[in-house]
């Protein structure tokens, strides 16, 4: 099993419609999930398979760095398992 070699810094929130969705900032990955555990694990999922190869996904857009920066705003860091 491939592990993350470092922690990904991802904007964690919920919709208006209850859905939550993480949006990883250095890579343009995003998922989202009617449960915090399912959206944990639908990240990890889709990291996992990605592996070392993050390198071709670019950075997310601008608005999520202005979310991560925001004290307003539920945050987290999902650290590498």
């Amino acid at each position: 099993m491939t592990q993350l070699s470092s922690a990904i810094r991802t904007v964690v929130f919920q919709t208006e419609c209850g859905t939550y969705v993480a949006q990883c900032l250095d890579h343009d990955i995003c998922v989202q999930a009617p449960t915090e555990q399912l959206l944990k694990d639908r990240l990890l999922t889709v990291l996992l398979a990605e592996g070392d190869n993050l390198a071709h996904i670019g950075a997310a857009p601008e608005e999520f760095h202005k979310m991560w920066e925001s004290p307003e705003l539920r945050l987290e860091s999902l650290a590498a398992a």
